[in-house]
């Protein structure tokens, strides 16, 4: 745990799924899309698209 960087407010909402990647873009690390166009969500591998 020492070297956990701390999330800006901006990062949490992409994380919590209220941002969409623009064409060309793709979801922050840690994150995935889990339905094609569908908002950012926390990584899981069984559910990311």
């Amino acid at each position: 745990m020492k070297n956990l960087k701390k999330k800006s407010k901006s990062e949490l909402k992409k994380i919590a799924g209220g941002w969409v990647p623009q064409p060309g873009q793709s979801c922050p690390e840690g994150t995935c899309q889990y339905t094609e166009n569908g908002p950012c969500r926390i990584y899981n591998p069984d559910k990311c698209y």
